[in-house]
């Protein structure tokens, strides 16, 4: 294609030369990106013009594919870093030579509305910091992203980054229209990661091992989250944010105070060791833990590998329990103690066929 354009460029430059000098005048030598070309009047030989230098064609690795000069939108240094975008804006894309981009590289830009960096995997203390007008981001290859890095990107919605692990200290704080992140690797969420993101309402946090302070502080849209590695958390991780139940793990070693709000909703699957999990959770007030349902297959929990015919007859022990408890504390005479001891006696027997 870039071949294709060069030629018609060729063409075209080829009739207004001729129209511009006045006929049909000798090419001596053809111009190029780089280099001006010469003519010559056939009518008068001494007579030589100058023929204007073609325009750039510049390939995805960002090089002119007849000069081999770089594209002037980007200056990149020997390590394939961006430092300085040079550009007019709107939707750029990066040349595949660029791997990282630099601390303040678009600093305060206002003028470009998307980034797509095939090769990128790292960004840099503030990179993309007030970029007022940037909408969405795709990088393939995006593993870290620096402190501020899109700090206060109003706009910003869509964030592609499926290897991202790491978001640094403020790193998508006050992106007040940010709804989606696609990434399911994230390891490590630093302090205020996503502070103020109001509008994001889902987040995979299934690889996340440590959340910092205040990392999905007010953050009112999200309503649960589900973290089953992480081992290390914060203060006031979800302060001020919609938050209502997160799952965890026995995984978790480290909260610190206030980081889940008083009473949260703690899911845990069923082969969650609970007093590790307790134990875990020792700095927060008053957590409510529910256990959530066995996975069946074939009769056997694909979590824990419990019994379903077992885990059937422990919850009706425990429905029939409760039963006659609250019966006892309403009528206490001997007749009802009567009727709650043979109904206990059969739940016993039944348990113990059902254990041979």
């Amino acid at each position: 294609m870039n071949r294709l354009k060069l030629f018609f460029s060729a063409v075209l430059i080829m009739c207004c030369i001729s129209a511009w000098a006045g006929g049909d005048w000798t090419i001596l030598e053809q111009p190029t990106c780089s280099t001006y070309g010469t003519m010559q009047n056939p009518a008068n030989t001494s007579e030589l013009r100058l023929v204007p230098k073609l325009a750039h064609q510049f390939g995805d690795d960002g090089k002119c594919t007849v000069c081999g000069d770089l594209d002037p939108d980007f200056t990149v240094d020997e390590n394939g870093v961006l430092t300085k975008y040079n550009g007019a804006g709107g939707d750029v894309v990066l040349p595949d030579f660029v791997k990282a981009i630099a601390d303040n590289a678009f600093y305060r830009n206002d003028k470009i509305t998307s980034v797509t960096g095939a090769k990128v995997t790292s960004i840099g203390y503030q990179g993309f910091n007030h970029a007022s007008n940037l909408v969405s981001v795709s990088f393939p290859e995006l593993t870290t992203v620096g402190q501020y890095a899109f700090q206060d990107c109003k706009k910003l919605t869509t964030v592609t980054a499926p290897k991202l692990t790491t978001v640094d200290y403020m790193g998508f704080s006050e992106c007040k229209a940010l709804t989606s992140i696609t990434s399911s690797a994230v390891t490590t969420l630093g302090d205020y990661a996503f502070y103020q993101c109001e509008a994001l309402a889902s987040f995979d946090a299934s690889n996340v091992t440590t959340v910092g302070n205040s990392a999905f502080g007010y953050t009112s849209a999200l309503k649960s989250i589900e973290m089953p590695k992480v081992t290390t958390m914060g203060y006031t991780v979800f302060a001020g944010s919609g938050v209502k139940s997160i799952l965890l793990t026995d995984s978790v070693k480290t909260v610190q105070t206030n980081s889940l709000p008083d009473r949260m909703t703690v899911n845990y699957p069923c082969d969650t060791d609970i007093d590790a999990l307790k134990a875990g959770l020792k700095n927060a007030y008053k957590p409510n833990f529910v256990q959530l349902p066995h996975s069946f297959e074939d009769g056997i929990c694909t979590l824990c590998g419990a019994d379903e015919a077992e885990v059937l007859l422990a919850e009706a022990k425990t429905t029939a329990s409760a039963a006659v408890n609250a019966l006892a504390g309403v009528d206490d005479s001997d007749e009802v103690k009567a009727i709650i001891e043979k109904a206990l006696a059969d739940i016993e027997t039944a348990e113990n066929e059902a254990a041979v």
